[in-house]
């Protein structure tokens, strides 16, 4: 049987590799309290790299259940970010510039506008169909 939970915030600039330990080991606390074998926790995109590196550098066994996955969504808008930096020499930015301003432009190369970024790609494909 699964158990969900949340954990709380923690008040504290990203860079700070102090708060991201102490989440990590937070959730280890947890996941020993209910007697769990794996913990997931899941991150935001830039956090991810850090947080990995965090677990795997690890000499105390607390930190052995832990399991830093880059689930679905954060691997769809790389996805979409890795496509849009290999587009953007194509000159896809002027023709989504017709379309969107120049600042949305750049978070859909980017990967983190996901809705926009999708539409983009699929009128982009739609285009090409057409021509």
């Amino acid at each position: 049987m699964s158990v969900l939970v949340c954990l709380p915030f923690i008040n504290g600039p990203l860079s700070n590799l102090t708060a991201l330990n102490t989440s990590l080991h937070y959730a280890a606390r947890e996941t020993r309290m209910f007697n769990r074998k794996k913990c997931f926790v899941t991150y935001d995109q830039p956090l991810h790299a850090k947080e990995l590196a965090i677990v795997q550098e690890s000499q105390r066994e607390d930190l052995k259940n832990v399991v830093v996955p880059l689930d679905g969504f954060h691997m769809l808008m790389f996805f979409l970010g890795l496509i849009g930096y290999i587009m953007a020499v194509n000159g896809i930015e002027d023709l989504w510039g017709t379309v969107y301003e120049a600042e949305s432009v750049n978070q859909i190369l980017s990967g983190h506008a996901y809705a926009k970024a999708l539409r983009a790609h699929i009128m982009s494909f739609i285009q090409h169909l057409v021509i």
